[in-house]
């Protein structure tokens, strides 16, 4: 017979039968209670609905700002401000998922000038349109916002037959991985 065997036999050799029993059901609880935690806190349980899941497959990270029409026909992933010398770019990537084209109308920015978007951006049903990118051709130019501070400026995005989208975006300078990003016409 094992050694720790013979000593536990030992320990618990001058115990009754109802103490051998509470240990017992003690030692029980504290593994479920222990494995059940290490489940609840990692957050696996949660499935499509766990954080670190949402983070990678919506793409709610960075500097870019997500949001949808109230009929969540149209949305925008990854909207951001690009300033520099009082003129700016909106960055974003346009989302249609209706059954019918829609297009960009307008943007607004309180206290800014945006270029007038005629005709309107269309964007195919169940597709994407990316704006602002430096590979991109379709581009929204402004003045009337800086960079400074690195601050959040309302915006209103409105759409030909998807609604409208009012959040706030922030706005960042073209340096770091916004380098190449043209803030004006032409650049």
């Amino acid at each position: 017979m094992h050694p720790l065997s013979l000593a536990n036999r030992a320990r618990t050799a001058g115990l009754d039968r109802a103490t051998r029993r509470s240990r017992l059901a003690k030692a029980t609880v504290t593994l479920v209670l222990t494995t059940g935690c290490a489940v609840a806190l990692s957050g696996c349980w949660q499935g499509q609905n766990a954080g670190t899941y949402q983070q990678s497959t919506l793409g709610a990270t960075g500097d870019g700002v997500e949001a949808d029409t109230a009929d969540k026909s149209m949305g925008i992933r990854g909207a951001i401000i690009i300033a520099n010398d009082n003129q700016f770019s909106v960055v974003a990537t346009l989302v249609n998922r209706s059954t019918q084209d829609d297009g960009l109308v307008s943007v607004q920015i309180p206290g800014a000038q945006v270029n007038a978007i005629n005709p309107p951006l269309l964007v195919m049903p169940h597709s994407t349109l990316t704006l602002g990118q430096a590979n991109s051709d379709v581009k929204v130019f402004g003045t009337g916002v800086t960079s400074e501070g690195n601050g959040f400026v309302p915006v209103r995005f409105t759409f030909a037959n998807g609604g409208v989208i009012t959040t706030r975006l922030l706005v960042r300078a073209p340096e770091g991985i916004w380098a190449g990003i043209p803030v004006a016409p032409g650049q």
